[in-house]
């Protein structure tokens, strides 16, 4: 607890729900009394008016009912209000109200009263101007030396300076170089306006020059000041003179009326507002600064003599004088809190108790321990049961009809059982399909609700989906945890395959074989039938689909004529990979509960296209790794350019550049070749990323359909290798397919207890080897010759307990094979990477003369 607070003498609340900023508040004497008053104005519209007195018989908070003089609503909203002599041939004083659009000036008229509750007080308009542009702040002074009246001067947004004599409109002046408006002031002792520019630059202007329009606009003195303006005022100091305080984002400067800076102290601290005054008989300027940590601090030039703590970070603050009582702190919040406060010393009443030195056992200590980490897993297995359970919303998606073969219409329907705030559904599609839009978000949600969205193709990625699945996820927070409900939902066959001529002839077969009868591809595909199926000349054996993303890529199914087969054949496997998932997708649907539907009959893999495309898909990554460092020293170049450009044009003696433009040139057009051939490679990164999904999920679906794979090791390698790409700039695909595939060949599908010690995880160096260990991982889940569990290999184990079993340990790895044998293990023989499809026996090549669409 500091020591050092500001004790509160009065305070009050102004209205509710309303806003002020550093303009709403000012002090002045109004009334002429000889004390001042406390002038407040909200962007609600609301003016009040405070004079508070310093009277023992006050309440604990010091406001009493009588101190606000005036309350009154004007009709526009205040920015900022000010007290001057505004009214001509008179010389009380009036109160100046900035509106967005207008300026308006009120006297406050006293009525005597002779009741108990004593004046009363009325607000009346003397004149109101019309604006032009909006408003931002205004001045108010004795321009061009006026004796005994104020004028007015308006900054609007567009940086232009509006002079009112009072009733009567003088001039418009524009400022040069000017973006955002910020703080002004006026220094009568040289009758000069202070602005800053858009460059950060202090600039003072002459008012005679301001008001002349046939004199160009020229500073009078310039200071590059080099960060924004939090507040700027004046203050007379000795004499004539005045002092001009500028507290920056950074600083505090004290500048002299010539622009010369007396004071520049470094702020260790984030400034919010400023106040400077000058103190009696001294006249000795000081200034008030505001931390964002609310604490006030008190800088005497450089030195700070004080700091004190406030209840609440206010947006102005000023000094008071109050009858009976001076010298006070005048503050007020954004939210319309006022208070007078005056530095003083509030002692700590706190005393920290006595440190016990109660010595605890470790047994003591290790049951408190293992009861705390019981009760840190209960709550935790509570707080994953209620996220799971999420019972607050049920989500269902459906598919509307297709009415244009490009677009998909997807209805996503929100349940709720309760009333839930800040519900976020986003809606993800497997490019090239996007959806649009992809984000819904519901600040309330309190009764059923349906949102839409349109799946359509992206014109950038041509190249096959990869499913037709759509991932709805509904994001909520329910007792201060993040609830998550997710939902999915099937495309259309039609919004992405149309029919195709079905070819005699392909590069790639597959061959499925089912336990039941054939059923007819008119069939299976009954969305595909219509006028283009037959114009296509599909069949009931045989059909060509090709993907509406890229036509030219298309894949056949056809019937076996006597065997319940069917072959699906194509000259890109990454074409075949939606084909082949809806083919075995539907077949199992049509016999849904037996054992084994779908079988694939090959004995081999087509790993050749999915080797080559993860070369090039490593290839594309280092390449943009190569551009991107090319890149780098490009633009390292082009600033060494630069500054040896420079440094030629400040010399004083002309020299000739000797190229320097030239080369610069040159290398900004490096610059930008570059980082268009980075962008033209990054969108072949993505086409290549989505040829890689369609290759690994067809190869994943053959190995699951295998009779020979175990359903436990297809698991351990479908989240080893999984198609699902999150591709970051220093991890991809293959960092994180290799560390999996090289743990799952010494674990669970080693052949030996040698290979289970080879439990070592490197980073992606070599991709030969990284494709070698591709190709062993799924020959051996294919076959089947995983280690079935692993309590068989528990006698052999290295890891044993006792010195015994560490001697026959080591002695069966001295009877194990050598590393090189190990090594030979996991190399792929040749005609296992040369192969990428299924060999054909002597009736396959009889049939080669035959209609393969009659297959």
């Amino acid at each position: 607890m500091s020591l050092f607070k500001s004790r509160e003498l009065w305070s009050t609340f102004c209205g509710k729900e309303e806003q002020f900023d550093n303009g709403c508040m000012t002090v002045a004497d109004i009334l002429g009394q000889g004390f001042e008053c406390i002038v407040v104005g909200s962007h609600s519209g609301f003016l009040r008016i405070f004079q508070p007195e310093a009277d023992s018989e006050c309440d604990a908070e010091g406001y009493r009912p009588t101190d606000l003089l005036i309350e009154t609503q004007l009709p526009q909203p205040v920015i900022q209000v000010a007290i001057g002599k505004l009214v001509s041939g008179s010389q009380s004083t009036q109160i100046g109200v900035l509106h967005p659009h207008s300026m308006a000036v009120y006297s406050l008229v006293e009525i005597s009263g002779s009741a108990q509750h004593g004046d009363q007080y009325h607000l009346v308009m003397a004149y109101e101007h019309q604006l032009s542009r909006s408003s931002y702040s205004f001045l108010v002074g004795p321009f061009g030396g006026a004796k005994g009246r104020d004028f007015i001067c308006i900054q609007s947004l567009d940086g232009t300076l509006s002079f009112f004599e009072q009733e009567t409109f003088a001039v418009n002046r524009s400022l040069p170089c000017f973006l955002l408006p910020s703080p002004f002031v006026y220094v009568p002792s040289s009758d000069s306006f202070v602005v800053l520019n858009a460059n950060w630059i202090l600039e003072c202007y002459r008012y005679e020059v301001l008001a002349d329009l046939n004199r160009k606009l020229v500073a009078w003195w310039t200071l590059n000041l080099g960060e924004p303006v939090v507040s700027m005022e004046v203050v007379a100091t000795q004499g004539s003179k005045s002092a001009i305080f500028v507290l920056g984002e950074r600083n505090l400067y004290c500048l002299r009326e010539g622009g010369s800076i007396e004071l520049a102290k470094r702020l260790q601290f984030i400034p919010c507002c400023l106040h400077p005054y000058v103190t009696e008989p001294e006249r000795k300027a000081m200034a008030l600064v505001v931390a964002d940590t609310a604490t006030l601090l008190v800088y005497d030039m450089a030195t700070l003599c004080w700091s004190s703590q406030l209840p609440f970070i206010p947006v102005v603050i000023s000094r008071v004088n109050f009858k009976g009582l001076q010298g006070l702190v005048a503050l007020l919040s954004e939210e319309g809190q006022v208070v007078c406060c005056y530095l003083g010393t509030e002692p700590a009443v706190f005393v920290p108790p006595p440190v016990l030195n109660k010595a605890h056992s470790y047994r003591d200590l290790q049951q408190r321990l293992l009861s705390l980490q019981q009760e840190i897993d209960a709550s935790s297995q509570m707080a994953a049961l209620q996220a799971t359970e999420c019972h607050e919303l049920n989500v269902t998606v459906r598919t509307l009809p297709l009415t244009d073969p490009s677009e998909c219409h997807l209805i996503v329907r929100l349940s709720p059982s309760t009333a839930l705030n800040n519900v976020q559904v986003t809606i993800t599609a497997t490019p090239p399909l996007a959806a649009v839009p992809a984000t819904h978000h519901l600040p309330s949600l309190c009764e059923a609700v349906e949102v839409s969205s349109l799946v359509m193709f992206l014109h950038t990625h041509t190249v096959p989906v990869l499913s037709l699945d759509v991932s709805v996820v509904a994001v909520y927070v329910m007792n201060n945890t993040a609830r998550v409900v997710q939902a999915t939902a099937a495309l259309p066959c039609a919004l992405v395959l149309q029919p195709a001529v079905p070819s005699k002839q392909a590069e790639h077969k597959i061959t499925l074989a089912v336990a039941h009868s054939i059923v007819p591809l008119n069939q299976l595909f009954p969305e595909l039938t219509g006028e283009q199926w037959e114009v296509a000349g599909c069949s009931e054996t045989a059909v060509g689909l090709a993907h509406r993303s890229a036509p030219t890529l298309t894949a056949t199914v056809i019937v076996g004529k006597g065997e319940p087969r069917y072959r699906v054949q194509g000259d890109s496997t990454a074409a075949m990979c939606l084909v082949v998932s809806q083919l075995v997708a539907r077949l199992e649907a049509r016999h849904r509960g037996a054992t084994t539907t779908v079988t694939y009959t090959g004995t081999s893999l087509p790993t050749t296209s999915l080797l080559a495309v993860v070369d090039r898909h490593i290839e594309l990554r280092n390449q943009i790794n190569s551009l991107q460092e090319n890149l780098g020293q490009q633009t390292t170049q082009y600033r060494a350019i630069q500054r040896r450009l420079l440094s030629k044009l400040r010399e004083k003696t002309v020299l000739p550049l000797v190229g320097l433009d030239r080369i610069l040139a040159d290398t900004h057009r490096q610059i930008v070749e570059t980082s268009h051939a980075i962008e033209d490679t990054q969108l072949a990164l993505a086409v290549c990323g989505c040829e890689l999904s369609c290759e690994v999920r067809l190869v994943l679906t053959l190995v699951r359909l295998c009779d020979s794979t175990n359903p436990k090791d297809w698991a351990d390698l479908a989240a080893a290798m999984s198609y699902v790409l999150h591709s970051s700039e220093t991890q991809g695909w293959e960092e994180v397919c290799e560390p999996g595939v090289n743990y799952l060949l010494s674990t669970s599908l080693a052949k030996s207890v040698r290979d289970h010690q080879r439990t070592a995880v490197e980073a992606l160096r070599d991709p030969t080897r990284f494709k070698k260990h591709i190709t062993v991982a799924l020959d051996r889940v294919m076959a089947g010759t995983a280690v079935k569990s692993r309590e068989e290999m528990r006698g052999v184990s290295p890891i044993m307990e006792g010195e015994e079993d560490r001697a026959s340990a080591n002695q069966t790895l001295r009877r194990g094979p050598s590393d090189k044998e190990v090594y030979l293990k996991l190399l792929p023989t040749r005609e296992a990477l040369q192969t990428n499809v299924e060999p054909r026996n002597s009736e396959d090549v009889k049939e080669e003369d035959e209609d393969e669409t009659t297959w």
